[in-house]
């Protein structure tokens, strides 16, 4: 069990923010990181101007401060902490759900670049999120409907995944 969880990290819909602990706390899960790397992760994620806003930018603890946190700047630091951390396993659940559309593009263009070494599982109900994903698993009520690529779904014209994605304007 021990060894599954370290092998696994998990961005949930209500991203973890560790509150009493710093910004730099939040990111170093295990042991500390380059600080040259930390702040190319918060580029990347497009933070490194609003935690250099912060008062003490790496190290301002967030107990107050959380709520200056954004729900898309939140989800943003989880996924920062995931890529510093890197997993075998990244479970995403639902992790586009409240965000808008610019913070969901940078956690596209995120899952397309660092994640690529890992296993993704993506509980997602926005189509768009996962059309270029290697596999797709439908499911209803608990149940497995479709399980194919994306395209191979999109092209079956009674399909499940097919139907979703065009109520969601995707075809």
């Amino acid at each position: 069990l021990h060894d599954l969880r370290r092998s696994v990290a998990v961005v949930g819909q209500d991203p973890l923010i560790v509150s009493g602990a710093s910004v730099r706390e939040n990111l170093e899960l295990e042991g500390e990181l380059a600080e040259d790397r930390i702040w190319q992760v918060l580029r990347d994620v497009q933070l490194a101007d609003f935690v250099k806003a912060l008062p003490q930018g790496l190290d301002t603890v967030l107990d107050n401060e959380v709520a200056r946190f954004s729900q898309g700047r939140r989800q943003l630091l989880s996924i920062a902490r995931v890529v510093l951390n890197p997993k075998h396993v990244v479970v995403l659940d639902e992790i586009t759900s409240a965000i808008d559309e610019e913070t969901d593009s940078i956690v596209q263009r995120l899952m397309r670049t660092e994640f690529r070494a890992s296993t993704v599982i993506s509980i997602a109900h926005r189509t768009a999120a996962i059309v270029d994903y290697d596999r797709v698993m439908v499911l209803s009520s608990g149940e497995i409907l479709e399980l194919d690529s994306p395209a191979a779904l999109l092209a079956k014209a009674d399909g499940a995944f097919r139907a979703l994605a065009a109520h969601q304007g995707v075809v």
